[in-house]
């Protein structure tokens, strides 16, 4: 019941601005007057919800709306963080992109394929090594 009265609250169209206090009041009186009643033992609520609820019961209006406050800020810096780590790898990608062409292949198929120049001739491993006889 609270999350719905929560609900209601957090809407701006659905309360106007003079009349949130008032609505926020009459809705704990309410609360408090039907919470033993209608409440229905051992329906699991999750954590934030439950932050949220315990504010509103309580009548930490302006707690609540810190509370609110700071979690929209969070949201808005992970998302311009988010933002800028995009921008910064598209940044990376486009200069390894245009880096990419301008370097050279292979060495040993830069010189098979520079006119003039001859490739290193095959020199066979037996030819190489000095043979050891006496």
């Amino acid at each position: 019941m609270v999350g719905r009265l929560v609900t209601v609250y957090q809407r701006r169209g659905q309360t106007p601005p003079a009349a949130r206090t008032g609505f926020l009041s009459k809705s704990l009186t309410y609360y408090r007057r039907c919470y033993r009643r209608y409440r229905t033992p051992g329906t699991p609520v999750p954590p934030r919800a439950r932050a949220r609820q315990a504010l509103i019961r309580l009548g930490l209006r302006r707690t609540y709306g810190m509370l609110r406050f700071t979690s929209a800020m969070c949201r808005r810096a992970v998302r311009q963080s988010s933002r800028l780590v995009r921008q910064a790898r598209a940044t990376a990608l486009r200069l390894r992109y245009r880096i990419q062409p301008r370097l050279p292949l292979f060495p040993t198929a830069t010189r098979r394929l520079t006119p003039g120049t001859a490739a290193a001739p095959v020199v066979p491993l037996a030819e190489q090594t000095p043979a050891l006889t006496r």
